[in-house]
């Protein structure tokens, strides 16, 4: 009856004893899923972050376009003046376009 009795409580150490090492395991595992969700929440922002970037940075070279097209029209319609006083009025026209306020829904 004694050997029974060491039996069934060798076999429940046993379990314990694997019952403790997968917790260890579950707990690892937890640990290590909770590692990789935090990397993906960088991971979308970061993608947020380039894809706002990449937004702003289409924006603004759209805008240095616009800005280069027009500065060779206005070299250009220099170019073609006949007299000086055509010249100095192109450049006064131009310094007046520097001089208007835009209006504030042009505003970002």
């Amino acid at each position: 009856m004694s050997n029974i009795i060491a039996i069934v409580g060798a076999i429940i150490a046993v379990l314990l004893g694997l019952f403790g090492l997968e917790k260890r395991k579950n707990k690892k595992l937890a640990e290590k899923l909770e590692q990789q969700e935090e990397k993906i929440i960088v991971l979308e922002k970061q993608k947020e972050v380039y894809k706002a970037n990449e937004t702003v940075s289409k924006e603004t070279n759209e805008k240095l376009q616009e800005v280069s097209d027009e500065q060779k029209k206005e070299e250009e319609t220099i170019e073609q003046a006949e007299s000086i006083e055509e010249v100095i009025d192109i450049a006064n026209d131009i310094i007046a376009g520097f001089n208007r306020v835009p209006d504030k829904s042009s505003w970002k």
